[in-house]
């Protein structure tokens, strides 16, 4: 019945880890040029793997990206 607009994209990363599924974020991803949000992206997805990010590098995300196109997924909510 509503639909909240935010004033920044938070762009959760859905990373897999053996673990199971993890989503760090990147901040302010609209205001990133594609080659800047590539990179951002490849760091914060990096440094998801090796263990390296604080717990506040996965509050506040807006939105999430995923890629399960890999796995025959044609859709999922």
């Amino acid at each position: 019945d509503m639909l909240e607009i935010h004033p920044a994209v938070n762009l959760g990363i859905a990373v897999a880890l053996e673990e199971g599924l993890t989503v760090p974020v990147v901040p302010n991803a609209h205001q990133l040029r594609l080659p800047e949000l590539s990179l951002a992206i490849q760091e914060v997805a990096s440094r998801a793997r090796a263990g390296q990010l604080p717990p506040n590098a996965y509050q506040g995300g807006t939105i999430t990206l995923t890629n399960l196109g890999n796995f025959g997924i044609d859709s999922f909510d």
